[in-house]
């Protein structure tokens, strides 16, 4: 319960400025002097004891919160096992599968299934080609076993454990744990004070000019980001396109390669050229009676000239099928590496595409951060620095008091979140003698309500 207790503290540090928090400075317009102290965020948190979320589970007794985004504990058997798609041998793209084969109460002994498939040329429907298990793996608390079936395809959110070992045979273990039945303590409501921040009163005018001259400079640097991501837009559509082609094409069979139809071709036409010639050598003998030594013999002058010049185009006409046939020796050694060579060019030409693809999301995720940031709070305030008509502090309950107010005054303070070291920042106008102001998520400064 206590380490429980302390995980569910440290959550609430790490939020900042959700509806439940209040970074409460108040300003009193008095003539009470205030000492300063060192910054620091202090306050008072009320809880109440509740049956646990479903994203509470217990693993081999320890409670984890598994609803954290960014947890490397949990996820799928597939994503915990590290395997990431990737390409077959024949060039077409593979997937992994975990497939249920024997059932238990509390496990589920799976085979890890890797899966070579392709799309179908026309309707480009994915058709599966082989399947081949890669390994066994066993999974723990697996929700509801009693409604699988052998054989069914599964997905779940688990954590790696301890390897399974059972008659001397080892398996890589997952645990989709357990609901935790443990009460935990549900914040109910928090109020965080800001202790020792820095409050500066500045000249209304000076704040508007900083203004108007920041929001210059983001409109013109926003024109020029916008046309950057309307480029990187463009760029990874293109690529996108290129890479869905790439894996069109290495889904389809090497025979559909033009140079391979090219090379078959060829090969049909010396065929049908051969065949010709030879029922040429064939009618030339049976007319004229060539002697078959005259193939390998000089000219003799005792022959006839219909003989010599049979003998002449018949001796021709055998080494023009010689040529071929060992033209067609080369196409039968050409067409045993032109696979390998198909294969491997479209396995590279779809790497490729998929780092190209890859970059251009890269970039364009940049280019949107870049604009998010010179529309920020942080762009237009973080190097604001005016000259203070009057300097003030908060003190240990965050509170404040201002001395000699004057009309046409702001109250600017900033505060870095401890977690994430991202600046929240205040420029509200200076509230009349006796009322009193608090600065909280409420008022922050913002871009759309701030700006001239």
């Amino acid at each position: 319960m206590a380490r429980l207790f302390h995980r569910q503290q440290q959550w609430q540090r790490g939020q900042k400025m959700k509806s439940k928090m209040l970074v409460a400075l108040v300003a009193v317009m008095s003539a009470t002097i205030l000492t300063s102290c060192k910054p620091k965020i202090s306050g008072q948190i009320v809880t109440n004891l509740v049956k646990p979320s479903e994203d509470f589970l217990v693993v081999n007794g320890q409670l984890y919160n598994t609803n954290t985004s960014n947890s490397k504990l949990w996820g799928s058997p597939i994503e915990l096992a590290g395997v990431l798609p990737t390409l077959a041998d024949n060039g077409h793209p593979m997937r992994y599968e975990v497939v249920a084969e024997r059932i238990g109460k509390d496990k589920v002994v799976c085979d890890f299934d890797a899966i070579t498939y392709w799309f179908e040329t026309w309707t480009a429907a994915r058709q599966d080609e082989f399947r081949q298990t890669t390994k066994a793996i066993v999974i723990y608390h697996y929700p509801d076993p009693e409604k699988l079936v052998t054989g069914a395809v599964i997905s779940c959110r688990c954590m790696r454990v301890e390897n399974y070992i059972q008659n001397g045979i080892s398996l890589e273990a997952y645990d989709c744990g357990v609901q935790s039945t443990e009460l935990v303590p549900e914040i109910k409501d928090a109020i965080v004070k800001a202790g020792g921040v820095q409050v500066l009163l500045v000249d209304a005018k000076v704040a508007d000019d900083f203004l108007q001259k920041r929001k210059v400079e983001s409109d013109q640097q926003s024109a020029r980001i916008t046309a950057d991501i309307e480029k990187c837009q463009s760029e990874l559509d293109t690529n996108q396109l290129e890479y869905d082609e790439a894996r069109k094409i290495a889904s389809q069979s090497y025979t559909n390669d033009a140079r391979y139809i090219a090379l078959i071709k060829e090969d049909e036409d010396n065929l049908k050229i051969a065949k010709t010639l030879a029922k040429a050598i064939d009618f030339l003998d049976s007319k004229y009676g060539v002697p078959p030594d005259m193939l390998n013999q000089p000219f003799v002058r005792q022959y006839s000239q219909e003989q010599r010049t049979a003998w002449q185009a018949i001796r021709e006409d055998t080494r023009r099928i010689q040529s071929i046939s060992q033209r067609a020796n080369r196409i039968a050694s050409e067409d045993d590496n032109l696979e390998n060579k198909i294969n491997n060019e479209r396995r590279m030409q779809i790497q490729a595409s998929m780092a190209a693809l890859d970059a251009a999301k890269k970039k364009l995720a940049e280019a949107n951060q870049n604009l998010k940031s010179v529309q920020s709070p942080s762009f237009y305030l973080s190097d604001f620095s005016p000259v203070a008509l009057e300097v003030l502090q908060t003190d240990a309950e965050g509170k404040f008091t201002a001395h000699n107010p004057k009309a046409g005054t702001k109250v600017f303070a900033k505060i870095k979140s401890d977690g994430t070291d991202e600046e929240f920042f205040w420029l509200l106008d200076l509230p009349q003698k006796g009322k009193k102001l608090i600065l909280s998520e409420t008022n922050l400064f913002t871009i759309s309500t701030n700006t001239p």
